[in-house]
């Protein structure tokens, strides 16, 4: 999940306001780092999970 996507769904539901969304992450921003999605990683790392689990999951 984005900070974007977390953030709608924060300010969708009426929770918070823009105003206090912006806030609040401007308080966590040199907490949190936003990577690239790899899509061919996350295929990879998704199949090796699903190897792994036992047929009942």
């Amino acid at each position: 999940m984005t900070l974007t996507e977390l953030e709608g769904k924060l300010i969708g539901k009426g929770d918070y306001t823009h105003g206090q969304g912006q806030a609040a992450w401007g308080h966590l921003a040199p907490l949190v780092s936003e990577l690239a999605f790899d899509r061919a990683r996350a295929t990879l790392l998704l199949r090796a999970q699903k190897s792994v689990q036992p047929e009942s999951w």
